[in-house]
């Protein structure tokens, strides 16, 4: 039901700040109603749009200048607090509505297969090494550590970057070293 009209306001300061305790309100019906404080988060939307345009149309002059203050301040921020909450319920109506509209089919294949994936990092001129400790456990070496080891590991490190590095295959390039071993 329409607000045709306020008639009166009641409100109190504390610790600085002004609150509405009441407002009395003349509806299409032409009956008084008091809304106390309390009851402001259970009016409906279209009151508030009623009141501003009370306030806009100069139709709550008769009120005093802190009261009418206050009541602009209160309808404002429930204005506020509708128009969030509309956004909200309508940006969940647009993430339901997408997500039926998804399809959620199981995949054709099956990853099951593959049994482990390499760590890899690409850089751009790798001065690392990466070798196998004492506990067959993969380390990386830079190249400006490599003067610390002196015990095997170096040896070993040397070895299989010469491996690598000639990519040595024994039996396929002297056939006749099978005999000699």
């Amino acid at each position: 039901m329409r607000i045709l009209s306020v008639i009166s306001l009641k409100t109190y300061k504390r610790y600085g700040y002004a609150f509405l305790k009441e407002i009395v309100l003349r509806r299409a019906d032409y009956k008084e109603y008091i809304i106390l404080e309390a009851d402001l988060k259970n009016m409906h939307p279209n009151d508030f749009e009623d009141l501003y345009l009370l306030h806009l149309q100069g139709q709550l002059n008769h009120l005093s200048g802190d009261g009418r203050v206050h009541l602009f301040n209160a309808v404002n921020l429930w204005i506020w607090n509708v128009i969030i909450r509309k956004h909200i319920e309508d940006l969940q109506l647009r993430i339901e509505s997408y997500q039926t509209k998804l399809n959620l089919t199981q995949p054709d294949w099956d990853a099951s297969y593959f049994l482990f994936k390499e760590d890899y990092i690409i850089v751009s001129k790798p001065r690392v090494v990466i070798y196998r400790d004492k506990n067959d456990q993969k380390k990386m070496m830079r190249e400006t550590e490599v003067h610390k080891f002196s015990d095997g590991t170096l040896t070993r490190i040397l070895e299989k970057l010469d491996h690598m590095v000639k990519d040595f295959k024994l039996y396929e390039y002297n056939p006749g070293i099978e005999i000699i071993i």
